[in-house]
């Protein structure tokens, strides 16, 4: 809490110095006493001229900031097209499946479209949208769903298709279930078909939002079993909250779900099954769940287990209130799942925006561009990790404060920048932390230069525009082509049950998805070429890095990815345990809850940081690097 508490305040402080004179122009002059000789620079002092291997590292650097901007544009609209895509084409096929009785239609219908969608987002992220992105309109959509993503969720889901009788049936049941399951789904559809295909209910990830299906002739055999179904189909959208669709979902978070012992016959199917089955079971028949099954009931007890959040909303008046919105759609459903899609697109929107702004600052040297793409990207990262979509809210806070801070010369560009990297770092978690340790390593070593306005555009020339483009094109093809396969073959080849059927497309979808883009990059790689130019990259030589360039950089990387993995795996359990511990102890067991939750994050962040900064100092060691008073010694230059 005090770390978080710290950052917080770093967002907002103040310096009040007014900047008088560009960081560039600052850094290039020397103060000297009137009428005295400036002294001589000590032998051990790094010479005002770079070394030639710090220019060819700081260029190297620099061209992968721009490369990683255009990959980042790139991958956001890829992500963008796959759930628009997938979601208008579940709406679209998901009907016509029902009514031939082939599951096949809708799940092979929507990796189709999801695919082609993310090919045409794709191909327009080479176009400049920075009038809408940066436009007013871009902002008010950023700062709407960042607070639509933030807020706890109490919407109950709207249902459509039902009869008044069994709409009371469902809402009981919904009743009887915590905050967090029944707002897994923002509608629930009963529809005709869905007996002929063997299901009585059926989930569909869509990774945008989850829906439920339920056959309305199987509704009308009881109320209990009505209730009971609906149970199940809610077991399985809360399992899938928590990941990218069945990916990473709660079932293979501890439990021992997909193998012995099960609760009923239908658990035997699959582990999406067998907890979507035990998760009814924990709310229907607690006391023989916990008989058969005693690890699936406390693996749900855990995770079933309220917060000091949960207990403030889940009152009569929130549900109440809830209720009252899911019934609010009942006139234009679709709209619930349209506005469901459109916050999911905040997260992308964020990081394509970003990455714009930020390659813009890089090409054009403009510090408030680069400042503004930092953390426009925080943000968005923020949207995308589990819990932490809060965050956003405060780093789209700081974003304005920090822009009228510049603009009133209230603190320099420089702080603003370092405000911008720690937000990005907090938001990017292990991953920003190594990096950040890998340069600050770079920097003490002196052989990352930023004050060096020529070597900065040289760095700019050096990366071709063009070759990179070619390489995109070649990633979001094999996207498209992998994420199409993918969701069409996995279902084939699995089988199984109807929501094997659709997890199986939802998971090849994306997986598929990310091994073409991969193998399009591949490709890239391997092809034959007579030019210099390499992934967009002119290296050539003695600017291109040198084999002991590379083997510094590798040596000092794979320390620091080493540290900082660990780091965080040993600071995510540290950190439950004692925001635990520390929780229970002041707020019982919804603040044990609570206390773990936030310890775990702040112990990935804390940890990660102090193990990457660990591995890139012993990296450095490693690969000889010195102070920046002794600089290591460049036999090429």
């Amino acid at each position: 809490m005090k770390n978080l508490t710290k950052f917080c305040s770093m967002l907002i402080k103040s310096s009040k110095q007014p900047t008088l004179t560009s960081p560039r122009k600052a850094l290039s002059k020397t103060s000297e006493p009137a009428g005295q000789k400036a002294p001589q620079t000590p032998t051990d002092r790094v010479e005002s001229t770079p070394s030639a291997q710090a220019e060819r590292i700081t260029r190297f650097v620099e061209e992968k900031k721009l490369q990683g901007a255009q990959a980042l544009k790139q991958m956001s609209s890829l992500m963008a097209g796959q759930l628009v895509g997938m979601t208008v084409g579940s709406m679209v096929f998901a009907p016509l499946a029902l009514s031939m009785g082939n599951l096949y239609i809708a799940t092979g219908g929507a990796a189709l479209t999801g695919a082609a969608m993310a090919l045409g987002a794709s191909a327009l992220a080479k176009k400049d949208f920075s009038k809408l992105t940066g436009s007013k309109v871009g902002d008010a959509y950023a700062g709407v769903g960042a607070v639509a993503n933030s807020l706890p969720k109490i919407a109950y889901p709207t249902l459509v298709g039902a009869s008044e009788a069994k709409k009371a049936v469902f809402y009981n049941a919904l009743d009887n279930l915590p905050l967090s399951g029944v707002t897994s789904a923002p509608t629930v559809d009963v529809v005709t078909g869905l007996e002929a295909v063997g299901a009585s209910g059926l989930a569909t990830p869509l990774f945008s939002h989850n829906r439920i299906f339920l056959d309305v002739d199987q509704m009308n055999i009881s109320d209990n079993w009505a209730s009971e179904v609906l149970t199940h189909e809610i077991g399985h959208t809360y399992d899938f909250s928590v990941g990218v669709g069945p990916i990473g979902s709660r079932n293979f978070r501890g439990g021992g779900f997909g193998s012995e012992p099960f609760i009923s016959r239908y658990a035997h199917t699959n582990r999406m099954e067998d907890y979507a089955e035990s998760y009814a079971h924990f709310h229907l028949e607690p006391e023989k769940l916990q008989q058969v099954a005693p690890e699936k009931f406390a693996a749900l007890e855990s995770s079933q287990a309220p917060g000091l959040v949960d207990k403030a909303l889940d009152r009569p008046s929130v549900r109440k209130a809830g209720r009252q919105i899911g019934e609010a759609f009942e006139a234009a459903p679709r709209l619930r799942n349209v506005l469901a899609l459109g916050a999911s697109l905040v997260a992308p929107f964020q990081l394509y925006r970003g990455a714009a702004e930020y390659e813009k600052g890089l090409q054009s040297d403009d510090v408030e561009a680069r400042v503004n793409g930092k953390l426009s990207m925080a943000s968005g990262a923020a949207l995308l990790g589990p819990g932490t979509a809060p965050l956003s809210l405060l780093f789209t806070a700081g974003q304005m404060l920090t822009n009228q801070q510049l603009a009133n010369g209230s603190i320099t560009p420089e702080q603003a920048e370092k405000r911008a990297d720690t937000a990005l770092a907090v938001a990017t978690g292990p991953f920003g932390s190594i990096a950040s340790s890998v340069s600050s390593e770079l920097e003490g070593a002196g052989l990352l230069i930023s004050n060096d306005e020529k070597l900065m555009n040289d760095a700019k020339l050096a990366f071709s525009p063009m070759g990179a483009k070619k390489t995109l094109a070649k990633m979001g093809g094999g996207f498209a082509l992998g994420a199409a396969a993918g969701g069409i073959l996995l279902p084939l080849i699995t089988g199984g049950s109807a929501h094997a059927l659709v997890g199986a497309a939802a998971t090849g979808t994306w997986m598929g998805g990310l091994v073409g883009a991969t193998a399009g990059l591949g490709l890239d790689v391997l092809r034959p070429t007579k030019s210099p130019d390499f992934l967009g990259l002119k290296q050539q030589d003695p600017q291109g890095l040198t084999g002991e360039d590379k083997k510094l950089l590798a040596k000092l990387g794979a320390s620091s990815v080493v540290g900082g993995l660990g780091g965080a795996v040993g600071g995510y359990f540290g950190g439950q345990m004692i925001g635990q511990l520390i929780g229970s102890t002041l707020a019982g067991s919804a603040g044990g809850v609570t206390g773990a939750a936030l310890g775990s994050y702040l112990g990935v962040l804390g940890g990660s940081l102090a193990g990457a900064k660990g591995g890139a100092k012993l990296g450095g060691k490693w690969a000889g690097l010195q102070a920046k008073s002794q600089p290591p010694k460049d036999p090429k230059s």
